[in-house]
């Protein structure tokens, strides 16, 4: 894909006048900005999923002053009831488990808040019978963390619905032993959980259509073990494999009596094999190939065979080995063209309702319902109302080059309107370096910059998974040193292409992303004019020590230091590029953003760097704190707030657009 200039003509109006004379032309005013609010409000809806029997749909949607909470339509009459919604908490997701009971997860919570904390509750879907599954689990609290799905720090859940009862398999992991594990069987009716027999030190496991444990991959030493649990109840090792050998794979999933597996087989990328028990060994051939991208599949069954595949590329794609699905794929796309369409039927669905979540790149996410028996598409609900959609940013996925030669994924979001070359540009960096952060989904802060005449440049620096194993295990021990310079040579690559003004660029990014954005004003400060650090990590060693081993993504703390590197031993590298020791050379103007409740980057450190800027001199560095009456980042009102405070920072420092 190659990025396309597109210029908006000014309309001119032509006044009639005497003969002879020329018409005076009047420039149209420029719109008014779209206000922040339209980006930063809680979407009007975040996800959607259609129970077994396809009868129901369940929806966390919010309205203005109206937190985020579960909606279940009965789909025979298309009509919608409130099933949990709450004053002081938001709903974060919910997910069937079975054609009567659902699964949700909360945050945000206003302290004091009731029987309720952060963690995992159940719930049927006439809203009775709530059970908190987890409730004594708790999170760790990031300023920075905007929608944490399900990671609810040690002990953690590992969640696997059954779709068949009240139960969900659960392995828990305990903090005062990194090796300790259980498997068990949870009933959320009850809350107890039922410990499984299984080998020990699991580090993923499958289950049968019948709820039966028939997989377990665990460590043993240094090596993996794959076990198979036979019709009498006794375990058996099927392969012993070293798991940075060409013969390592993770499990996938277990549908019809077929393994599915992931593997890069020796190669840099992960493909999906089926897997021969009998054999002990992967297929010779992958089953599903995504050049460029690691396979990392969500399967579609009907309980008895895999229908088809959810893949991330460069965007969400369908593969369907089903003919039926794949028929009715296309019969949608032909519905919905020039979007991407997501379908979904219940898992043994009973009626003709198919869930379709459809998005344009950058446009937001729209639920509907198509009835295959009339060909009715029905709109529940669109994340962005109010949005006028033809004014958002246009994004494009491109490569770019490292300069040691490595190939850089980007997506780049250039406004519709205004000049399309020499602009002020924001080098956003994502969260955590640990999973994909970019795509083509609604990303309001990319469009809110967008809107405002920014091109955007997301780098998927060295040390993101999804990319391939070169691309994975470049980043070790790169925090503040390759993978910056990953995102310099972005910078530098938007302004050989013309994209980028070279005068008026500037970093930001959240968490790992805020800590980039300082390093790169202590690196390149002659690239970069400015740095914006939203909950940034300021301190390496101080991190290991703080709550980060919660952060999605990031896996246990060992993984971490792998990752990273570790305190003490690597002590000298940690000073060189930590923001806190390296605060001296920050002579750029910076806004950094902290709140007054987050674990993983303690407002202290935040305090901490700001002095240390100002008092090496640096006068332009801008402090905000949020958090301290109990109020969440995540909170609109907080995020519409910020990114009010950015556009104005930005503005000063780059200049209007």
């Amino acid at each position: 894909m190659r990025l396309m200039n597109v210029v908006s003509t000014a309309l001119l109006a032509a006044s009639v006048h005497a003969a002879g004379a020329a018409p005076a032309p009047t420039l149209i005013a420029a719109p008014t900005p779209i206000p922040a609010e339209a980006f930063f409000a809680d979407p009007a809806v975040t996800s959607a999923g259609i129970s077994p029997d396809g009868k129901r749909v369940v929806m966390i949607t919010s309205a203005k002053g109206v937190r985020p909470g579960i909606v279940v339509v009965d789909l025979a009459t298309m009509t919608p009831a409130v099933v949990g919604r709450y004053a002081d908490l938001d709903v974060q997701r919910a997910w069937w488990l079975n054609d009567k009971r659902l699964a949700f997860t909360v945050g945000n919570l206003k302290p004091g808040t009731g029987n309720f904390k952060t963690g995992m509750y159940a719930v049927d879907a006439d809203g009775g019978a709530p059970v908190p599954v987890s409730e004594t689990i708790e999170p760790a609290r990031t300023f920075a963390q905007t929608d944490c799905a399900c990671s609810w720090g040690s002990p953690k859940l590992i969640v696997q619905s059954l779709r068949t009862s009240d139960n969900v398999m659960v392995t828990v992991r305990y903090e005062d032993n990194e090796n300790a594990s259980a498997i068990g069987r949870l009933d959320t009716r009850t809350g107890l959980v039922e410990r499984l027999t299984a080998p020990a030190h699991p580090e993923q496991w499958l289950v049968d259509t019948d709820e039966t444990l028939r997989f377990v991959l665990s460590r043993d030493g240094a090596t993996h073990v794959l076990h198979q649990r036979d019709a009498g109840g006794s375990w058996r090792k099927v392969q012993t494999f070293d798991p940075d050998s060409a013969a390592a794979f993770r499990l996938q999933a277990y549908i019809g009596g077929v393994l599915y597996v992931s593997s890069a087989r020796g190669g840099d990328t992960r493909a999906l094999y089926r897997y021969d028990l009998a054999k002990g060994r992967m297929a010779d051939a992958p089953l599903v190939t995504a050049p460029g991208f690691d396979v990392n599949a969500e399967f579609v069954s009907d309980g008895k065979k895999l229908l088809g595949l959810y893949l991330q590329t460069e965007g969400d794609r369908s593969v369907w080995f089903d003919p039926a699905m794949k028929a009715l794929q296309e019969r949608i796309d032909a519905l919905l063209p020039n979007t991407d369409n997501l379908i979904a039927r219940g898992m043994r669905s009973e009626t003709p309702f198919v869930l379709v979540q459809t998005e344009a790149p950058g446009q937001g996410r729209k639920v509907l319902v198509f009835n295959q028996d009339s060909g009715k598409l029905t709109l529940l609900r669109a994340a962005y109302e109010e949005l006028d959609r033809a004014r958002l940013g246009a994004t494009e996925f491109v490569h770019y080059r490292a300069r040691d030669g490595l190939p850089i994924p980007a997506y780049v979001t250039l406004p519709r309107s205004g000049a399309q070359r020499a602009l002020p540009t924001i080098i956003l960096v994502g969260r955590g370096p640990m999973q994909r952060e970019a795509d083509f989904s609604f990303q309001p802060a990319v469009q809110f910059l967008a809107s405002r005449g920014y091109a955007v440049i997301q780098p998927e620096a060295r040390g993101v998974p999804g990319f391939g194993n070169a691309h994975a295990l470049a980043g070790r021990k790169q925090w503040g040193r390759a993978m910056q310079d990953d995102l310099a040579d972005g910078a530098k690559w938007a302004i050989a292409q013309g994209i980028a003004d070279p005068a008026r660029i500037c970093i930001a990014g959240t968490l790992y992303g805020g800590y980039a954005a300082l390093m790169g004003v202590i690196n390149d400060p002659t690239l970069f004019r400015c740095a914006v650090s939203v909950g940034g990590v300021t301190d390496l060693d101080a991190m290991f020590s703080n709550r980060w081993e919660d952060f999605p993504g990031a896996g246990d703390l060992p993984a971490m230091r792998w990752r990273v590197g570790n305190p003490g031993a690597d002590s000298a590298q940690f000073k060189a590029t930590s923001p806190l020791a390296q605060a001296a050379r920050i002579k750029a103007p910076v806004l950094l953003a902290y709140g007054a409740r987050d674990v993983q980057v303690p407002v202290r450190e935040g305090r901490q760097l700001h002095a240390a800027i100002r008092a090496a001199g640096n006068a332009q560095a801008q402090w905000v704190l949020y958090d301290e009456k109990g109020q969440d980042w995540s909170l609109a009102a907080n995020r519409i707030d910020l990114w009010t405070r950015i556009e104005q920072f930005l503005a000063g420092q780059l200049g209007q657009p």
